[in-house]
């Protein structure tokens, strides 16, 4: 159908009436869908108008200023026969929506919602639920709080839809519940939060994702903890593919650890119970590993100063298997052992220098 150009009588059932100033140079013909025209005056509806009701008595203004008369419409909640074009019996309750102001479309696009279909009647006729802007229950495109459109509290029965009618958002309703989700927004340079509310203390928050699917955190995305970001989950992809685990404070693990691949550690890493390293521990440069909870001993790799492994203990370093050093050994402080071999296989082998050795056992030199 085209742009109304007579009257056309409306078959309706209930409704209430109100009246709206028209805008400047309008004719708005009986049976006519009215729409605000974004300044607060009534005129034909066209599409991504906010929808007022159908007029009920023709208004010409089309020799008058803005305002010079009003129009009569019924207003509020109630129904109409009209023609839709392609409407089929299955389409009860879906949105209808207008193009101009007497054409009647079940597509979105940038139309103006009207209401929904009530009732089919015959091919390209059916009976549809108007909800103008003035009714208790809108249901109309809200653009903001002071648009007529705000809503408290809504009942949402199942779920809410997105533009093609395909569900985005379902929740299951709980007879009982008291616990819920609570979204907080943010100013510029902020973090939005989704909390858990309610009367409960101490209530999880459950992400859960279908059958073995999981929780799905993008690449090189954190998990971040404490609310001065005191720790870090990331899976850093771009780098080197690795799982990135720090804390400001150090990372303390309390049950058995397996590591298939090589652990790196760049901070400190407290193991309470024996680790299981398939693929090795990997320590950043110049980075220690401490041993006891006073730092009684240390072994670092001093990459800095002079490419050396240094053990450090403050109470000597005893060896008691078959060890081979292929490089300078110094040993500041005592260092025991139960037998040295030079040029031999048992015992300790030095195939480097030795500079320093303040308390020796015993020295045993293979036979040449």
């Amino acid at each position: 159908m085209a742009v109304a150009t007579t009257n056309e009588p409306l078959k309706h059932e209930i409704g209430d009436y109100t009246e709206y100033p028209v805008a400047e140079s309008e004719t708005i013909y009986e049976g006519v869908a009215v729409g605000d025209n974004g300044s607060g005056y009534a005129r034909g509806l066209e599409a991504g108008d906010a929808f007022l009701g159908h007029c009920v008595s023709e208004a010409d203004n089309s020799s008058g200023s803005t305002g010079a008369i009003d129009v009569r419409v019924l207003c509020g909640r109630y129904k109409l026969q009209v023609t839709l074009a392609s409407v089929a019996i299955t389409d009860k309750g879906k949105n209808v929506y207008m193009s101009e102001d007497s054409t009647y479309t079940l597509t979105e696009g940038s139309n103006s919602i009207i209401g929904i279909v009530h009732r089919y009647v015959s091919s390209d006729t059916c009976v549809i639920e108007c909800h103008c802007l003035s009714s208790d229950v809108v249901n109309h495109e809200h653009t903001g709080a002071t648009d007529g459109g705000a809503l408290t509290s809504p009942h949402i029965t199942t779920s809410l839809e997105d533009a093609n009618g395909k569900t985005w958002l379902g929740q299951t309703a709980i007879s009982s519940a008291v616990e819920y989700v609570h979204v907080i927004n943010a100013a510029s340079g902020g973090d939005p939060s989704i909390t858990v509310a309610g009367t409960g203390t101490n209530i999880n928050l459950e992400l859960a994702g279908k059958g073995s699917g999981g929780v799905l955190l993008g690449d090189d995305e954190s998990l971040i903890f404490g609310t001065d970001s005191d720790a870090t989950i990331l899976y850093d992809e771009t780098t080197d593919n690795k799982l990135e685990i720090t804390c400001s404070n150090g990372i303390s693990l309390s049950g058995a650890l397996t590591a298939d691949s090589t652990l790196a550690v760049t901070g400190i890493a407290t193991f309470t119970a024996e680790p299981v390293l398939n693929g090795g521990i990997q320590v950043a440069d110049d980075e220690a590993i401490t041993l006891g909870d006073g730092d009684d001993a240390t072994i670092l790799y001093d990459e800095t100063t002079d490419d050396k492994l240094e053990i450090t203990c403050a109470n000597g370093i005893t060896i008691t298997g078959n060890t081979t050093i292929s490089g300078t050994f110094d040993a500041g402080t005592s260092c025991e052992a139960d037998a040295y071999s030079v040029g031999g296989s048992a015992g300790v082998d030095f195939s480097g220098s030795v500079s320093t050795m303040t308390t020796v056992k015993g020295i045993v030199t293979a036979a040449a």
